[in-house]
């Protein structure tokens, strides 16, 4: 029997969109705002399924329009008829027990699908996103003498760059080409949300690099969204851990927090008013073990993490046996209990390129397949404990980077753990992350004018400690950024078209 939970949990995962005419400013450069509709005053809105309750929202207010009222049942009718026929498509789809392909724009997989030329970016991209942890790319590291890449694919931005010059060095140049290269980025982008260190662009919506114009143009997606979002992996004894970020309680960066990555197992700091990121919570040890009884510890030297045995906590949390800690065994709990926070959150991008600027405003979910902002973080680790989960009222976010490092580090896990790494389809493209990948700065790209002596070194501005950081894009949830180079993220690459 079909229950309406089973459904709606189906539902937060499928890539279905209702498309809804409704009377709203337009907002510059987002895709899809004031196209589509022909009214005056109005803009086409895509709503995904999983906030159906906004979308019902809407539906009210397209009913309310200037327009007459035949026109009002027509279109209201029309709705109705577009909602149905989704909804039948999700059930046929959740029948099946399918996942919903990315709907994508502009992008077309050629040469047996080995490429896909994207027409929004006039580039070619290697189909495969995570080529460098493929067998055949494990082999042309090897091949080429290029080390440094994780089993997962991940590597810093140095070897980033030495693993392009070898595919096309690799026999006359992978697939024949020997023109591939990393993303480009502009220092100066009047899409982005936000600017940093000598004026250099990032944040949300940002379009002017390939990336960000793949994720919100080609592959039709919106900050929050991540490409993956029913990704999970088993690092036993915990389940759904992400390879993207966890907050911490720890302060870093301009008035920001620092963050933690299991496949990484490196710390960084992050701004926090439109950051989407994981929460970990635990109960630590100055408050005793869960239900006041620690589960058996085997004997023996190594660090031993083992999942309670008894009571409310059997099976739903783990005990670190050299730490005291505990923590839920689901490493995304909050994708399936939100424990009642629910509902949306504006975040205002300020996109302050080129004065006197252009903010926009974006509804996004409070939670987003467990990914939230750091505010909502504190809140549901406080509703956790309220509800005092799994009879403990001492969850808490971790204080600093050190709980999970040391949580890494006794599970026995290394930086590139094969199993932090997503495989599957995303629009035409598989193996697409929904973490970081490296990006090159390049002086006047799209005719920006913007440039500076380590964008010419393909670098990004550096920090107020004067390390070099380089371009970075998420697929996690649609932000541009800029990293340490040393930091462990993917690649992809492309080559441009012939003109």
């Amino acid at each position: 029997m079909l229950r309406w939970k089973d459904f709606r949990e189906q539902n937060e995962k499928s890539a279905f969109y209702v498309m809804v005419c409704y009377p709203a400013p337009a907002s510059p450069g987002l895709p899809g705002n004031g196209a589509g509709c022909g009214l005056p005053g109005h803009r086409m809105q895509r709503i995904p399924l999983r906030s159906v309750g906004w979308g019902m929202r809407i539906m009210l207010e397209a009913r309310a329009t200037r327009l007459g009222e035949p026109a009002k049942r027509v279109r209201a009718s029309s709705f109705y008829l577009a909602v149905c026929l989704v909804l039948a498509g999700v059930f046929i789809g959740w029948a099946r027990g399918q996942s919903t392909p990315l709907m994508s724009r502009g992008l077309t997989a050629q040469d047996g699908g080995q490429v896909v030329y994207d027409a929004n970016n006039k580039v070619y991209w290697l189909a495969d996103a995570n080529f460098a942890a493929s067998a055949e790319g494990q082999k042309i590291a090897r091949e080429m003498g290029i080390s440094g890449i994780g089993p997962n694919g991940t590597m810093d931005y140095p070897t980033a760059q030495q693993w392009v010059k070898a595919l096309n060095r690799y026999k006359g140049g992978w697939l024949g080409h020997d023109n591939w290269q990393l993303p480009a980025s502009p220092m100066k982008d009047a899409s982005c949300g936000a600017l940093g260190p000598q004026g250099a662009s990032f944040g949300g919506l940002c379009q002017g690099n390939p990336l960000g114009n793949l994720y919100y143009v080609g592959l039709n997606r919106m900050l929050p969204d991540n490409v993956a979002p029913s990704f999970g992996a088993t690092v036993a004894p915990f389940e759904n851990m992400q390879l993207s970020y966890y907050w911490t309680a720890a302060d870093g960066g301009l008035h920001g927090k620092i963050i933690f990555s299991f496949a990484s197992g490196s710390a960084d700091a992050t701004t926090i008013f439109d950051s989407y990121y994981y929460v970990m919570p635990m109960v630590p040890k100055e408050y005793g073990p869960i239900g006041g009884e620690a589960p058996h510890c085997p004997v023996g030297p190594g660090p031993h993490v083992v999942l309670y045995t008894q009571g409310r906590a059997k099976d739903k949390a783990v005990y670190d046996c050299s730490t005291g800690n505990s923590w839920p065994t689901d490493a995304n709990l909050a994708a399936s209990n939100t424990f009642r926070v629910t509902g949306n959150v504006e975040i205002a991008e300020r996109r302050p390129y080129p004065r006197p600027g252009h903010p926009t405003r974006i509804k996004a979910p409070l939670i987003s397949g467990g990914a939230m902002l750091w505010q909502t973080a504190n809140r549901w680790v406080e509703a956790m404990r309220e509800a005092e989960y799994l009879q403990s009222k001492y969850w808490r976010l971790p204080d600093s980077p050190d709980d999970l490092r040391t949580l890494f580090e006794n599970l026995n896990l290394s930086s590139g753990d094969a199993r932090l790494m997503v495989q599957g389809k995303a629009g035409p493209f598989h193996n697409l992350q929904p973490f970081f990948y490296w990006e090159e700065c390049v002086p006047n790209l799209n005719g920006t004018g913007g440039t500076s002596p380590d964008c010419e070194a393909g670098n990004a501005p550096p920090g107020r400690a004067g390390r070099q950081l380089n371009y970075d894009f998420t697929f996690g949830y649609g932000i541009q950024s800029t990293d340490l180079y040393a930091l462990k993220y993917f690649v992809m690459v492309y080559y441009p078209e012939r003109r």
